[in-house]
């Protein structure tokens, strides 16, 4: 970085207009500024120097502030240093830019030796699933994962007190950032219309098409696959952005193949140094980015650390992982993944909390049911003995059977035909859940339908053709 031609005189750095000694020289509002900026320093060249850079740092902050694409910032840092005297070259400006860029996006300031500082203690979105950092969400194309996320997040939005049965921090004042360029906005729409979370608002057909006006609830910001949204350094400043003004907010990355800059791809070390940008630039709010899950992994049912697709750095820059899966079965003696059932294995491991295995079950108008964790699943499996031929079916499956008719009958409904001593069990509805699904996908006695009331109950009858 050196001056255009050596330390400037006054009159040369500006190109000031000269006077006769009878009229002042007509300034423009910048040449004034330049003109104030280089009172008091007596023509000393380091009082100069400092004063033009001071006024370069000034004028470069505010350009830095503004809503310019970054080329764009860049290029006005490099004319302003001109302007002022420096002949910056593009390392410099480069340098200079992010230095300014790194104190605006820092918001954990060093603390000095026997200094205080302050501290937010460890907190959860979703108790001991989903933490207030940065939580990665991995899983096969069409496990569920937007379907999830669109569910809790109407369920935060909402205040209800716990989700899939875990406390859920309540979210009713706060706003989400759905970044979902994984899909368009005819999937969103409907997505979002689903959980009341945008409205229909007229619909029409144009050249044999239907298209659908949509109104998006007031808390939410939506990003589809058709903005061209990228984490290049402008989408990282707009999330950094959109997080400082939102404290206390959620950003959903739907998902991070979809927006991965030129020239970086999942094998890269560079995905996980991406990632650790996303940690800086959440700003202190809880954000969960979507990943797809590694072949062998998703087939083989298990979802753990390391599952994601591409390199082991973009698991190892988040704080929580997430896997959501299919159940596994066997078929003819192999274990498979039993894709045409609703139910899923949600994993949560890493920092926070221990392992976690949930058995959730995907119903009707996208609710999520818990049936319990893997150990109680394993132990109503257990409780579950089946008897003979002649006995058909014992236990649980036997009760939960008998309480059912030829007439459709909701899962609440099934439950109050249970004889008393069943119905008092501690986990009496879960089983009642778990079995109602086993004695189709198990047995293929029953049938189930969807409720034409929103969120309401799936609903069950005993198969015609049974005697």
């Amino acid at each position: 970085m050196t001056y255009a031609s050596g330390p400037p005189e006054l009159t040369e750095v500006f190109d000031l207009p000269t006077s006769n000694g009878n009229e002042q020289p007509n300034l423009s509002e910048w040449d004034q500024r330049k003109v104030d900026a280089l009172k008091g320093t007596n023509g000393d060249p380091v009082m100069i120097h400092d004063a033009l850079y001071g006024l370069l740092l000034d004028e470069a902050s505010k350009v830095l502030k503004s809503n310019r694409p970054i080329r764009q910032q860049r290029s006005l840092i490099k004319a302003i240093a001109y302007a002022v005297g420096f002949k910056f070259s593009n390392g410099d400006v480069n340098e200079l830019y992010d230095s300014l860029d790194a104190s605006v996006a820092a918001y954990e300031p060093d603390v000095e030796p026997d200094g205080e500082f302050l501290a937010l203690s460890q907190s959860w979105l979703l108790h001991e699933l989903i933490l207030i950092g940065l939580n990665l969400l991995v899983g096969m194309p069409g496990a569920g994962k937007s379907r999830f996320m669109v569910a809790l997040v109407r369920a935060f939005l909402t205040e209800q007190p716990d989700f899939i049965g875990r406390s859920l921090l309540p979210g009713g004042d706060r706003n989400v950032l759905i970044i979902g360029t994984d899909q368009d906005r005819q999937q969103w729409g409907s997505l979002l219309a689903e959980q009341d979370l945008a409205k229909v608002l007229d619909r029409k057909t144009i050249s044999h098409q239907e298209q659908v006006l949509y109104k998006l609830h007031p808390r939410i910001h939506l990003k589809t696959s058709g903005g061209g949204f990228r984490l290049d350094p402008d989408g990282m400043r707009f999330i950094r952005d959109w997080n400082k003004a939102h404290h206390g907010g959620i950003t959903i990355i739907d998902s991070l193949s979809a927006v991965l800059p030129p020239g970086i791809k999942e094998g890269d070390e560079n995905a996980g140094r991406l990632m650790r940008q996303v940690e800086v630039v959440r700003q202190g709010n809880c954000c969960i980015v979507t990943h797809h899950s590694n072949k062998q992994s998703a087939m083989a049912g298990e979802l753990g650390v390391y599952s994601g697709s591409g390199s082991g750095t973009i698991d190892r820059a988040v704080s929580r992982f997430i896997g959501l899966g299919y159940e596994t079965h066997r078929d003819h003696g192999v274990e498979k993944l039993h894709e045409d059932s609703p139910r899923r294995i949600l994993t949560s491991q890493k920092r926070g909390a221990g392992n976690q295995r949930l058995v959730l079950e995907n119903g009707n108008n996208n609710t999520w049911d818990l049936i319990g964790t893997a150990a109680e699943v394993r132990e109503m499996q257990r409780e579950d003995e089946e008897g003979s031929v002649e006995q058909r079916f014992k236990g649980w499956k036997k009760a939960v059977w008998d309480a059912t008719t030829d007439d459709w009958l909701s899962t609440t409904q099934v439950f109050n035909r249970l004889e008393p001593s069943r119905a008092k069990a501690s986990n009496a509805k879960q089983q009642v859940r778990r079995t109602l699904r086993d004695l189709i996908t198990d047995h293929n006695v029953l049938q189930s339908q969807d409720s034409e009331e929103f969120q309401g109950e799936m609903l069950w009858r005993r198969m015609p053709s049974l005697p």
